[in-house]
């Protein structure tokens, strides 16, 4: 069986964004890298969140200590992550454009917005690496995160024959 490519999303302005501030209790800020830093917390948070195995070591060369990401930022509530985003670059593929990617959240504090929460704060780095838009790519079954997505502005692109049928059939399954 032949895996399809990823769903695709564009923000074409990045000035849009909604200002929010996170809920009482819990705090937005950017990750950190060194000798104290949030690998442990994030790999945590990422494996529950994709159901998927990441360790402290592949946190770091994936996402904080990788050339490509200009920054993640986590949401944290009583010194525990609980939600994340990145926001990398891709000059080949999308030069006017900031990559969002691996947003995610702790099961247990699914439904509060956090997505939202760290995904903007993720994308207002946009504007320091001189790019207006942003893309991502998501799959089919991440119905909450689209709805998020969609919610902050992103729209639909289609880039691979199957994405009109896919796209039409994930917009139909939203609640």
């Amino acid at each position: 069986m032949t895996q399809l490519p990823q769903l695709r999303m564009r923000l074409d302005d990045i000035s849009t964004l909604p200002q929010r501030d996170p809920p009482t209790g819990m705090r937005v800020r950017r990750a950190t890298n060194g000798d104290d830093d949030d690998a442990d917390g994030l790999a945590l948070c990422l494996s529950q969140a994709f159901n998927d195995s990441w360790d402290a070591a592949r946190v770091r060369s994936a996402l904080l200590a990788a050339p490509e990401v200009v920054s993640t930022w986590v949401v944290e509530a009583d010194g525990q992550i609980i939600a994340t985003a990145s926001l990398s670059t891709d000059a080949h593929h999308h030069p006017d454009a900031g990559v969002l990617h691996w947003v995610g959240a702790l099961p247990t504090h699914a439904g509060l917005g956090l997505g939202s929460l760290v995904s903007v704060a993720a994308l207002r780095i946009c504007t320091d690496i001189g790019v207006r838009a942003a893309v991502l790519l998501t799959d089919d079954h991440r119905l909450p995160a689209i709805r998020t997505y969609l919610r902050l502005g992103f729209v639909p692109l289609y880039t691979d024959p199957s994405h009109a049928d896919r796209w039409h059939q994930v917009l139909a399954d939203m609640p």
